[in-house]
This record gives C-alpha cells, structure tokens and sequence, in this order.
C-alpha cells in the first residue's frame, strides 16, 4: 500500500462481519487497512436484499 497510486486500491470491508473467524475474517486486518487508507466511504444504499426484505 505504501506505492499505491491515488485511486488504485479499492477495498470492500465490514468490521461487524468480523465475528465469523471460522471464515477466517480478522478485525485487526481490516483496522489496519482502514487507517491505513484513510478515505472512506460509507454506501447508504443495500445492493444485497430486495426491497421486501429491507422492509420486513
């Protein structure tokens, strides 16, 4: 990350995911990233569920 040019690195995280570490997920990787990076920003919209399921 040291020589990554502006733009270059795109990282997709979510620290309340981190409970899973049977899946190997590691809080302390994705902190130090996070900080690392700085930018950060935060999507408002769910791409995951239909609008049903959001609703329930």
């Amino acid at each position: 990350m040291a020589h990554a040019r502006p733009g270059a690195l795109f990282v997709v995280g979510d620290p309340k995911q981190s409970i899973y570490r049977f899946r190997r997920a590691d809080i302390g990787l994705y902190e130090e990233v996070s900080a690392a990076v700085g930018d950060e920003v935060v999507l408002s919209a769910n791409f995951r569920s239909v609008p049903g399921v959001v609703r329930f």
